[in-house]
């Protein structure tokens, strides 16, 4: 049986539990889906895209579903997503400004006209077999619903990874809709379990109107000895504006992709990113920005540390489509490696079929300074501590710009526990 054929019957399995509680139309277009992933298969390592992530290894395990039968109880004022499900509680939020917030399986029935034409909209289910893997095997996910011209405010969501037995395949989805004019601050946690040998499947996609601004910070943390793929598609109509932050620190392989349509004139995005591996982890980060109307405007930037024998890759993508003049767009990726052992590859490109165009990319990789060092010891400041000061100087511009409050606290928090580690 082929890999592909095996997670058929899976599905065939468990459709009950997958499709339990989704409006009919959602449920109807699984099969497709599946048909997507059985023509895409699995990526491994031979093709470009994925050079860095032999996903067809992990998903060759041996792999579950997890029961979904008791959600995972969430905090107060924190969308929780336990295993894909939403948590116990009210399903739907529907605020006075009419913000919807919950559960998407929920959503799909109770709103269907804010879910079912957006829902699979952006995401490349026809060219990455794990997008449409996650598409047909969803259980449930979060949804976000910003109304025309309403300031949504700030978001709180966490999602969690935590079942009982090992070996177990957690799909979970994210659908954010902000319609002309809306603005919010999502903030997103991921927390796995370390030790569970968990693989996780996650898909985000973003969907902005004319004029619509959000911004979004990611905490990632799936845990020691776990496997994640993660991938977000957006797509940000005429003067709307896609601000993103992320930090990922912890799980044994770990595949992040983001994938930003710049559709309509006057659309802009941004990317800040961090990635600290340590041990023996394996991080792979993949940026794809296409510019496909003119007077468009991207920037990007991605720092990346590797400690101990962890290994690090950034591919950034620029893509800037005929006619799309007046395009500004830049990519730096800057990374630090700690030990001789340690290994981060970064592969900037641009692809450009327009005339009047302010494109750019640059890399490096870099080790301590160790003059700088020295320089600290000999005023008082032991080894230990001038490393930590330099390291904290390298990954605090990324880390301030996560927001505020406890959300960027606890991504201090994260980040200072890996580095006290070097």
């Amino acid at each position: 049986m082929s890999l592909e054929q095996k997670y058929i019957e899976l599905y065939a399995t468990h459709t009950g539990q997958i499709c339990r509680g989704f409006a009919p139309q959602v449920n109807a277009g699984r099969r497709a889906l599946l048909d997507d992933f059985l023509a895409s298969g699995a990526p491994d390592s031979k093709g470009e895209k994925y050079r860095y992530s032999d996903m067809r290894r992990i998903y060759g395990r041996d792999l579950s579903l997890p029961s979904i039968e008791a959600p995972i109880p969430g905090r107060e004022g924190v969308m929780t997503l336990g295993n894909g499900v939403f948590a116990d509680g009210e399903p739907l939020v529907v605020r006075a400004d009419g913000v919807i917030t919950g559960s998407l399986r929920a959503a799909s029935v109770d709103f269907p006209e804010f879910v079912l034409g957006r829902l699979n909209s952006v995401a490349t289910n026809l060219s990455d077999g794990l997008t449409a893997l996650n598409g047909a095997m969803m259980p449930d996910g979060i949804f976000v619903y910003v109304p025309c011209g309403v300031d949504g405010g700030t978001i709180d969501v966490e999602l969690l990874y935590d079942t009982v037995h090992e070996d177990d395949l957690v799909f979970s989805r994210m659908l954010v809709v902000l319609e002309e004019g809306a603005e919010a601050r999502l903030q997103a946690r991921y927390r796995g379990r370390a030790g569970n040998h968990l693989v996780v499947n996650h898909v985000t996609e973003a969907i902005l109107g004319r004029g619509a601004k959000l911004q979004m910070g990611e905490a990632y943390d799936f845990g020691e000895g776990n496997d994640a793929f993660a991938v977000s598609y957006s797509s940000v109509a005429e003067d709307g504006t896609l601000d993103r932050v992320f930090v990922s620190i912890g799980g044994e392989a770990v595949r992040l992709g983001y994938h930003c349509d710049l559709a309509h004139t006057g659309a802009q995005s941004s990317l800040y990113g961090l990635f600290m591996g340590a041990g023996r982890e394996r991080i792979d980060i993949y940026s794809e920005v296409d510019h496909l109307a003119g007077g468009c405007s991207s920037y990007q930037m991605v720092k990346g540390v590797a400690d101990e024998q962890s290994t690090g890759a950034f591919t950034g993508r620029i893509y800037v489509a005929p006619g799309a003049d007046g395009t500004s767009a830049l990519q730096q990726s800057r990374n630090m490696t700690l030990t001789p052992t340690s290994r981060i590859v970064s592969v900037p490109q641009l692809e450009i079929y327009a005339q009047d165009v302010q494109c750019s990319h640059g890399a490096s990789v870099g080790q301590l300074d160790r003059e700088a060092i020295y320089y600290m010891q000999q005023r008082g400041i032991d080894e230990v501590e001038a490393k930590a000061l330099q390291m904290s100087g390298f990954v605090n511009d990324i880390i301030d710009r996560c927001g505020d409050g406890s959300f960027v606290e606890e991504i201090c928090n994260m980040a200072s526990g890996r580095i006290r580690r070097v």
